[in-house]
């Protein structure tokens, strides 16, 4: 049940644990490598109880020390919803403009994905079950830095026409349902979360950034690039 419930959140099943996102079992013993951790913990059970918990070495296999506790975070961004089937995943979504081959590959992966096997892009299919955005998960009290808002709104907007073209020629060729979810959030979205949050706007002297203004005697590096002798003299 405990492997049932690591595998749900990305981790793969290995004989030997050495790569971070893996986990393996051998009689009582379970070998894990959370993402996030800088060594697999080895955790040895007698029944239902842990006896120890340990880090090792992944090259060599061998115990380095022991632990008292443990954090095992998600080994993937995607995390399936479990609430749904993956029949009513892949009714929701609209495949009547897709080809054959596109539609097949679709229904595929998303049923291997529910039958936890591995899917070669599986990123892909992220937003079919990740909706939540980063700033839901920071306290009240966080404070937003943003370097030069107006480079960022036009960097994210960039991005928003890119991704629109690729989102177009896929639909088109028929690898892509036209109701696919986006897989990221476009700036008009992320500046109403941004509101809610404290706001520091480092801006170039001169812009408008609004609101309370508080002016920094900073200068921009001079660029020596091919001036050596300038560079050394100053």
């Amino acid at each position: 049940a405990l492997m049932k419930k690591w595998q749900a959140l990305g981790y793969q099943i290995d004989s030997i644990v050495e790569i971070p996102g893996t986990m393996g079992k051998r009689g009582g013993i379970i070998d894990i490598y959370p993402p996030t951790a800088e060594l697999p913990a080895r955790i040895e059970f007698f029944g239902n109880t842990i006896e120890s918990i340990r880090l090792y070495d992944p090259a060599n296999q061998r115990s380095l020390k022991k632990i008292d506790n443990l954090t095992i975070g998600m080994a993937t961004e995607l995390i399936l919803d479990t609430s749904l089937s993956a029949e009513q995943v892949i009714n929701s979504l609209d495949l009547s403009d897709c080809t054959e081959e596109g539609k097949q590959r679709i229904v595929r992966d998303i049923e291997a994905l529910y039958r936890r096997q591995k899917v070669s892009d599986k990123d892909f299919y992220a937003p079919l079950f990740n909706r939540d955005g980063l700033m839901n998960y920071l306290p009240p009290e966080t404070l937003l830095i943003i370097d030069e808002p107006v480079l960022v709104q036009q960097a994210a907007t960039d991005l928003d026409e890119k991704a629109a073209e690729l989102r177009q020629t896929l639909h088109s060729q028929g690898e892509l349902p036209a109701d696919f979810p986006l897989p990221y959030f476009k700036w008009e979205d992320l500046s109403k979360e941004v509101a809610n949050l404290h706001l520091l706007q480092l801006v170039t002297f001169g812009s408008d950034a609004g609101g309370e203004v508080i002016e920094l005697p900073f200068n921009s590096l001079p660029n020596y690039a091919g001036q050596l002798s300038a560079l050394i003299s100053r």
